[in-house]
């Protein structure tokens, strides 16, 4: 049980980081339509990346 705590703790940092590398380089692009491209990027990779049932 220790094992699997362990590596959700893991997967939740790793994924933490991801989205806060992310945001920097959101903040980065500089006009609206970068970044509504990079929203729509963001969404997409998400739903296709989604475990299935």
């Amino acid at each position: 049980m220790q094992q699997l705590y362990d590596a959700v703790l893991l997967y939740r940092q790793q994924l933490i980081e991801e989205d806060r590398q992310w945001l920097e380089a959101f903040d980065q692009l500089s006009t609206k339509d970068e970044r509504q491209l990079a929203i729509k990027s963001r969404m997409t990779k998400r739903i296709l990346t989604k475990p299935l049932k």
